[in-house]
């Protein structure tokens, strides 16, 4: 599978998503050498101010996640 290619499997294995508060949280410990522990909010902004997610070492938007985690596509 390419690291573009984000299945909504694959997020709901990593990532845990509250549809009433936004949040997204990490089911698995990431990071270089498991340093973002399992439970820890994802709340990476960029220089825009928008909320976005390294999964795989490629940065989505969480708008867009929290879609494919919902919906599934």
């Amino acid at each position: 599978m390419a690291k573009a290619d984000l299945t909504a499997a694959r997020l709901r294995e990593i990532l845990s998503y509250d549809p009433e508060t936004g949040i997204f949280r990490w089911r698995i410990d990431v990071g270089r050498w498991g340093r973002i522990k399992a439970g820890t909010i994802t709340d990476s902004r960029n220089v825009y101010g928008h909320v976005q997610i390294n999964i795989d070492a490629v940065p989505k938007y969480a708008h867009r996640l929290a879609w494919l985690y919902v919906y599934g596509k």
